[in-house]
């Protein structure tokens, strides 16, 4: 599963509360970009 956040949004699944997550965060022009993947 995944989500993406901006400072304009986010996109994807919600967090869940028990699960390691992964994330990258990388800068843009338009600003930081970041990336947050799971297994469910």
């Amino acid at each position: 599963m995944f989500r993406v956040e901006t400072e304009y949004g986010t996109v994807g699944h919600p967090l869940p509360a028990d699960v390691p997550t992964g994330e990258a965060t990388i800068l843009t022009t338009n600003g930081e970009v970041t990336l947050r993947v799971w297994y469910a």
